[in-house]
């Protein structure tokens, strides 16, 4: 059997703010985040560094990340 691939949408600032406001994650392992979304940590990683470019994180290490702390307002998410 052959593997399915899906191709999801997911708004960073939205996945900041959940892992910074309502877990209180002020680090993030690359694992941690994989199984959190049940996704590749290769596939985690690839979304922290994407995170990293747009300022919702920095890299702390090689397998974790710093989710920096936003404001409620951005953009809106409540």
């Amino acid at each position: 059997m052959g593997q399915s691939q899906v191709l999801v949408k997911l708004d960073l600032f939205r996945l900041a703010f959940y892992l910074s406001k309502k877990m209180g994650a002020r680090y993030i392992r690359i694992r941690d985040l994989a199984e959190m979304l049940g996704v590749s940590t290769r596939s985690a990683g690839k979304l922290l560094a994407r995170m990293e470019e747009y300022g919702l994180a920095r890299r702390y290490s090689n397998t974790v990340y710093e989710v920096l702390l936003i404001h409620d307002d951005i953009r809106g998410v409540v």
